[in-house]
């Protein structure tokens, strides 16, 4: 995104110094630079995964948990993340004979201008067997 931007801005600087004649062209360069200025801004700013709880889990420790999805609590949040989470803890859950969890719930949770708290319901379901090879 960033490297985007950088283009953009690239791109209307050369626009502004061969059209400064133009001051209709230059007033629309002018809004569209600010308009770029205040998504940059939004960017820069965005929450900061400050917590993560787990519940439902019965079987594996929280602990388990939050190694399987490798999301700190300093990290920005995307958008995704929540999908990235649901993955890795589903791929660690079927590397141990869980095939049969399913998600209650995975959202994340404002806790004020700059933190959030990511939050994880689970069930574990029961293992997967192997009655007869």
């Amino acid at each position: 995104m960033e490297r985007r931007v950088i283009m953009l801005i690239k791109i209307i600087y050369d626009l502004i110094s061969v059209n400064n004649n133009n001051q209709r062209h230059l007033r629309s360069i002018k809004s569209l630079t600010l308009a770029i200025f205040f998504i940059v801004a939004a960017n820069s700013f965005a929450q900061t995964i400050s917590k993560i709880e787990i519940n439902g889990n019965k079987i594996f420790p929280e602990s388990d948990y939050l190694s399987w999805i490798n999301i700190f609590s300093t990290q920005k949040y995307f958008q995704g993340i929540e999908d990235s989470a649901k993955a890795r803890v589903a791929s660690k859950l079927n590397e141990r004979g869980y095939y049969n969890f399913s998600f209650n719930n995975i959202v994340i949770e404002k806790i004020d201008s700059v933190k959030s708290l990511l939050r994880i319901d689970i069930d574990e379901g029961t293992p997967t067997l192997i009655n007869k090879i």
